[in-house]
């Protein structure tokens, strides 16, 4: 997990691809997209907190797209 003290900078993008068509209606091709930017600080070498925040985009077939977006809180523990 690196040295206790240092911060870094986390950059995330996420696409999501349905790779068949259904029978009741849903289509191939790019289903959501996530992208997330967030700040870590490695509070020692076996805890890290990571803060950010995502942009997640879903499209509907046949309805109206979603668009959330989301503040991230994450802690990674070293065992």
């Amino acid at each position: 997990m690196g040295q206790a003290g240092g911060t870094y900078l986390t950059v995330a993008l996420e696409p999501f691809v349905d790779l068949n068509d259904t029978d009741w209606g849903g289509d191939s091709g790019l289903a959501q997209n996530r992208a997330s930017l967030g700040l870590g600080w490695r509070v020692s070498d076996k805890l890290t907190v990571e803060a950010g925040y995502m942009n997640q985009f879903i499209w509907v077939d046949g309805g109206e797209n979603r668009l959330n977006n989301v503040g991230t809180l994450n802690f990674k523990v070293k065992l």
